[in-house]
């Protein structure tokens, strides 16, 4: 019988690494991957700093019964464990795909900042990923498969199992006396990954035994290949970005596609982004950075878009629901939902203050129509103008707060002030200062 103890030294030695975490969170499918790792972390561990999460795709019959397992071994182990069903709508890349990116933005709702969600990927599941994005044309990240340990949203995925194999994992299970979920759909050849683990794989392991062994191999040096080239384009990207993140286009007609995807995925990363597809690669490059100079093109993405404002790209995440102005009320910082932060301050030096003596103060957002003349101008003209020769990005000029007196617009967020009823050198004025709840 294979020997139980590489599944506790592999968990162990990244314990060691993440023993600061007050709790560890483990994704928990009730599959036989998945059970022993909860096992070796509540070993280990301890059960009270475990909290497993079960993600239930309706997806098969079975369902609820799974789902009922896992709520009774958890608590068998003395672990808690939470329960979270999610809804699959398959799209253009398949019911698979559909269910992942289900199961992360479920992850990525429940999971704490600055936390570890632990998962059960083990090397047969890494060199059928290999052999997947082999299939697909993939490029040196994607060649890379899956990491130990990369940044997930606002936590960290932690795959400590990465160079175990699958009967590795049987035999620990089989040592603890486990018992664990048989789901029947990993039996249907029809799904790509079933097809590699059912079929191909014992097919290359009767003619190379140690094939595991070898293409572990191959995938390092894949990874170590691919993480000299994101250290490139990150470089690249930190000397694209202008101050507030967006990148710059100057120069890029002349690149060559796949440079300029490995751009924007380096650039996207540093957003936190997941990897988009190919596709949506190649549509920010056709119907983005390729669009006319006065058109206002954009790509949707897990949580936002992006978007082209004169030669540069910019990150926009969705915005939230706005909510009623706060009433002025001076040197205190005010939230307005959906809008950001603003302040009053006193002061009676510098350009860019309001006169203090101003009555009925109040935040608006533009209605259109307004008129403003700003001190640098030498004539007033239509806020939808001044916005757009100020350049200020379309999507952030209907979020901008406007200060009013009554009726009249005095101040346009903390941008500039209407030279009417701005205070003189040396007169009580009010300084507005506004920090967005949206990075834009």
């Amino acid at each position: 019988m294979t020997d139980p103890q590489p599944v506790l030294q592999s968990v162990q030695a990244w314990l060691d690494v993440r023993k600061a975490d007050p709790l560890y969170f483990v994704g928990y499918s009730g599959g036989l991957d998945s059970t022993v790792l909860l096992h070796a972390l509540a070993t280990l561990a301890g059960p009270q700093r475990l909290h497993a999460l079960h993600i239930n795709h309706q997806l098969h019959a079975q369902a609820n019964s799974w789902q009922r397992h896992c709520e009774q071994t958890a608590q068998a182990m003395g672990c808690a464990i939470d329960c979270i069903s999610v809804a699959i709508a398959p799209g253009g890349e398949g019911l698979e795909s559909a269910a992942r990116q289900a199961r992360y933005k479920a992850f990525d709702a429940r999971m704490p900042a600055q936390t570890s969600l632990w998962l059960a990927h083990h090397l047969d599941d890494q060199l059928e990923t290999l052999m997947l994005r082999l299939l697909r044309g993939s490029g040196l990240t994607g060649l890379a498969a899956m990491s130990a340990n990369r940044a997930q949203a606002h936590y960290q995925l932690i795959r400590p199992l990465l160079d175990l194999s699958r009967e590795q994992l049987h035999q620990y299970a089989q040592a603890h006396r486990l018992s664990w979920i048989e789901d029947d759909s990993n039996e249907n050849d029809a799904y790509d990954r079933n097809f590699l683990r059912n079929l191909v794989m014992p097919l290359l392991e009767s003619r190379w035994p140690g094939y595991r062994q070898t293409l572990a191999r191959s995938r390092q040096h894949l990874a170590y290949a691919a993480e000299r080239e994101r250290t490139l384009w990150r470089e690249a990207v930190s000397m694209r970005c202008n101050a507030d993140g967006s990148l710059r286009l100057s120069g890029l007609a002349h690149w060559q596609a796949e440079d300029i995807d490995s751009l924007l995925y380096a650039w996207l990363q540093q957003w936190g982004l997941r990897a988009p597809s190919s596709q949506r690669l190649e549509h920010i490059r056709s119907e983005v950075i390729a669009a006319r100079s006065d058109a206002k093109p954009q790509v949707q993405l897990d949580g936002g878009s992006v978007r082209r404002f004169q030669q540069a790209l910019y990150w926009v995440p969705a915005p939230p629901a706005i909510g009623q102005p706060p009433e002025i009320v001076l040197e205190q910082w005010q939230s307005w939902p959906g809008i950001g932060a603003l302040q009053l301050l006193q002061s009676t030096e510098g350009s860019g203050r309001v006169r203090s003596v101003l009555p009925n103060l109040n935040w608006r957002l533009r209605a259109g129509g307004e008129h403003f003349w700003a001190e640098s101008r030498s004539k007033g003209r239509d806020l939808k103008r001044w916005l757009a020769e100020s350049r200020v990005p379309p999507w952030q000029r209907e979020r901008l707060p406007l200060l009013f007196s009554g009726d009249d617009l005095i101040a346009v967020s903390d941008l500039a002030v209407d030279r009417r009823f701005a205070a003189a050198e040396g007169e009580p004025g009010f300084k507005i200062a506004f920090r967005t709840e949206v990075s834009d």
